[in-house]
């Protein structure tokens, strides 16, 4: 398990979370990760008040790390690869890059919006991008491609998660959208909640969590048709959550 965030922090779990490693690997801060096994993995991040951003390539499990130039000055916000190989990276004003190459060359793709970008999540050549102003964009040509959805909300959404066709989407003032169709059509789900949410993540299906502002959390055990909030233990502001799919009482959250 890794986490990151500000000021370069990168944390590692050997152990399902029960103690962590942490040590600074940049001088930014850092907003995504994406690893495709336990050695090789790729976080992204940037500066949202001074621009620029970075990308750093791990091949052994966080140990040690190296730059990789993104070819653009936007700082990044997600970062997702399907392999090895394949990854892409969203960033502030519409910004999408992609690699084939673990990284060694990144390429811009046109995402037809200047609207901050948040999340991106792939499931084979099926990817959706979700962004400020109720921005849900679709590829299902890996991204040679981007089609803007109709999400039915002016609402920044600050991220999504997927599993196979069905998909939840989470952000600003509880808003929470569900799909059944790898993201062609949407629907406002009710989250009892009016607090902005950050982060969400499934186990399976049907059980999953979202995690938002002043200590927000959310369960669903039936894929979102119907969200019950429990007691977070903080009143602190939550950005993330990672549910195991081998283990759906195993979550970790940050904030």
């Amino acid at each position: 398990v890794v986490a990151v965030g500000t000021s370069g922090t990168f944390l590692k779990s050997t152990d399902a979370g029960l103690t962590w490693t942490s040590k600074s690997i940049a001088g930014t801060d850092l907003t995504d990760v994406s690893f495709t096994d336990a050695n090789t993995g790729v976080v992204v991040g940037g500066n949202a008040l001074i621009g620029g951003n970075i990308i750093l390539r791990t091949a052994d499990g966080g140990n040690t790390w190296t730059t990789q130039n993104s070819g653009i000055t936007n700082p990044l916000t997600g970062v997702f690869f399907t392999d090895a190989n394949t990854g892409t990276s969203v960033g502030t004003q519409g910004k999408i890059i992609n690699t084939k190459n673990s990284g060694l060359t990144w390429t811009q793709q046109n995402s037809n919006t200047s609207n901050n970008l948040e999340a991106v999540q792939f499931i084979n050549n099926i990817g959706n991008v979700v962004g400020w102003s109720g921005v849900i964009l679709r590829t299902t040509d890996s991204g040679l491609n981007w089609v803007r959805q109709n999400s039915r909300t002016s609402f920044a959404l600050y991220n999504s998660h997927f599993t196979s066709t069905i998909g939840n989407v989470v952000g600003y003032n509880g808003l929470i959208l569900r799909t059944i169709d790898s993201g062609s059509t949407w629907s406002q789900q009710f989250s009892n909640t009016t607090r902005t949410l950050f982060g969400v993540s499934f186990a399976d299906s049907n059980f999953g969590y979202a995690v938002g502002s002043s200590g927000t959390l959310l369960r669903t055990n039936n894929a979102g048709l119907k969200w019950e909030k429990i007691s977070s233990g903080t009143g602190e502001s939550l950005n993330d959550v990672s549910v195991s799919n081998s283990n759906s009482n195993l979550a970790i959250v940050v904030g």
